[in-house]
């Protein structure tokens, strides 16, 4: 028997969750690359001005107003200056 709740065994769904929320390691604050010069090698948009990322996952390559909508209050900004990258 695993967990012994209340309402008898298994009860454990709330605990279990409680668990699960406790041992998820934290987001990573989002890195923004804007006002750069990006070649992106998809045919559908060759080119791009921001590169918007968590941790090793790209969220979004596009225009840097679209991009301020993933600007979380940790998150890193940096200008590329309109530098080829």
């Amino acid at each position: 028997m695993l967990c012994q709740g209340r309402f008898g065994e298994g009860d454990c769904s709330a605990f279990t969750f409680i668990l699960i929320m406790l041992s998820s390691p934290p987001m990573p604050p989002s890195l923004i690359l804007l006002n750069g010069n990006l070649v992106t090698l998809d045919s559908s948009q060759p080119r791009a001005t921001t590169i918007v990322l968590r941790g090793d996952e790209i969220l979004y390559v596009g225009d840097d107003a679209t991009a301020q909508t993933f600007r979380e209050r940790d998150s890193e900004i940096i200008d590329l200056q309109n530098k080829l990258t």
